[in-house]
């Protein structure tokens, strides 16, 4: 691979120099590169400034500098075409940034060794009745339905070809795949599942009773969510990035995309290591002062 795209947080404070040591690395080993228009300020070569929807047409592989944040609008951004992605990781925690900012220069030898393995992610396809704005919505972590400013509980039924899963009440509801099991589902008390798993998580944000309890379905079903009678307006939220306005009523159908975010992953990373070393997972607590 010897066309790099990057796409970064320009917002933290050792972007800039990540960036220049990457540029510097490619220049001398005779890679391309391209950047997100938005780093104009960080590069002087307009050339090699285009769009980030337009980085996966012109790179083997993009390079996303950040938190999980730039990983997500970065796999939005690649969307269908299959454009490997790595994440490096300049912010605190990171899932899906997995690899640390020190490994930067060598994730990029083993990319440019083909020293690597192609790990494809679950992506989430929600469409509204009736639409809103396009009325059709990519998620790699989830998909998000709740109260907004309404100060009450709201209620949403679910069902899956026409047989009724459930009906909740409570604050809303989390629609997650796998990858997006260790995100606010997980805050939310849903389950951690297994990123190569073809399931979708059902979580209730503070549901009213504790019989609302998380559901680990098939990634083959389609599920339908209706918002029922419920005053003010509802909020629709995709990566948490997209926030979209609901009317009482309002359907959101949600099924597995026909594509998959492929993310690159290294022999010595694993989604174990990252449980335990991020999450502390099996850590015992400390007994005493």
């Amino acid at each position: 691979m010897k066309k790099i795209g990057i796409t970064a947080n320009i917002k933290r404070p050792q972007t800039s120099e990540a960036i220049r040591k990457l540029i510097d690395w490619l220049d001398e080993h005779g890679g391309e590169y391209y950047l997100d228009i938005q780093l104009k300020d960080v590069i002087d070569s307009a050339e090699a400034l285009i769009p980030k929807e337009q980085l996966s047409a012109k790179c083997d592989c993009i390079l996303s500098l950040g938190g999980d944040g730039t990983m997500l609008a970065t796999a939005r951004a690649v969307g269908s075409s299959g454009t490997p992605i790595l994440g490096i990781n300049l912010g605190s925690l990171g899932f899906l940034t997995q690899q640390p900012e020190k490994a930067l220069i060598s994730s990029l030898e083993q990319i440019f060794n083909d020293n690597f393995e192609i790990e494809k992610r679950m992506v989430l396809e929600a469409r509204t009745e009736p639409p809103v704005d396009t009325g059709k919505f990519f998620a790699l972590n989830d998909v998000v339905i709740d109260r907004g400013a309404v100060s009450r509980l709201i209620t949403i039924n679910v069902a899956s070809k026409y047989e009724e899963v459930n009906s909740y009440r409570a604050d809303g509801l989390i629609i997650s795949t796998p990858t997006g099991s260790t995100a606010y589902n997980l805050a939310a008390g849903g389950p951690i599942v297994h990123p190569a798993m073809n399931a979708i998580i059902i979580c209730p944000i503070c549901p009213h009773t504790l019989t609302q309890r998380p559901l680990i379905l098939s990634g083959d079903l389609t599920l339908e969510m209706t918002v029922v009678n419920t005053p003010g307006v509802v909020s629709l939220t995709i990566d948490g990035q997209l926030s979209y306005s609901l009317d009482s009523h309002h359907k959101v159908i949600v099924r597995a995309a026909g594509h998959t975010i492929n993310l690159i992953k290294f022999e010595d990373s694993s989604f174990f290591d990252v449980l335990r070393h991020k999450l502390h997972l099996g850590r015992f607590p400390k007994i005493g002062i």
